[in-house]
């Protein structure tokens, strides 16, 4: 787990300034003006999104698919037997991974007996689903905060490490859901 601490000299909303995007930023401003720090400095368990579905880490690349198109979460933890964080799959990562990329596409249209060969794996994709596993595709990376850290800390981790979302874990690191810059937004306006 990353751990960071926090400097007192950081300005709050400067950061949020920073993490919330489009219409939130006028009213970053306003209530910069309006609330002291102390009034912001909300709790991550209170505004996370909860029941995220968990995948274990044997779980196969059909059942990851099936989870995602019924979840509507584009991020998924991955964990073992005792569901301890061990890394996260992205849809937008494993689409990226399944599909081919421009520069595959561009080659393939160069070289017409390569996609033949490719159009043949293609249609023997569902050979292969349930030969891949969580496991094999997670990213082991994986930036989270607990779920009794402040929103602050939230927003300037996310700044720090350059990323939209945070695996929220109790004090057991199982993952009990994410913060996004959206809910930084939202605790910052309630």
């Amino acid at each position: 787990m990353c751990q960071i601490k926090l400097n007192r000299n950081i300005n709050y909303y400067t950061i949020l300034l920073k993490v919330c995007k489009g219409h939130f930023k006028q009213k970053v401003q306003e209530e910069r003006k309006r609330l002291p720090l102390s009034e912001v400095m909300k709790n991550v368990k209170e505004f996370m999104v909860r029941d995220i579905p968990l995948l274990h880490e044997e779980s196969s690349m059909k059942r990851i698919l099936e989870i995602f198109s019924n979840s509507g979460h584009n991020i998924l933890p991955v964990v073992n037997d005792d569901n301890v964080l061990l890394g996260l799959i992205s849809i937008e990562e494993l689409l990226d991974n399944l599909l081919f990329s421009k520069e595959d596409i561009s080659l393939l249209e160069k070289m017409s007996f390569f996609a033949d060969f490719f159009s043949d794996v293609v249609e023997n994709v569902d050979l292969i689903l349930p030969l891949v596993l969580a496991k094999d595709i997670m990213q082991g990376n994986v930036f989270t905060i607990r779920e009794s850290s402040s929103m602050i800390k939230a927003a300037v981790l996310m700044k720090k490490k350059n990323v939209h979302k945070l695996i929220v874990v109790n004090e057991k690191n199982v993952p009990t859901g994410y913060v996004s810059r959206n809910e930084i937004c939202k605790a910052f306006l309630e």
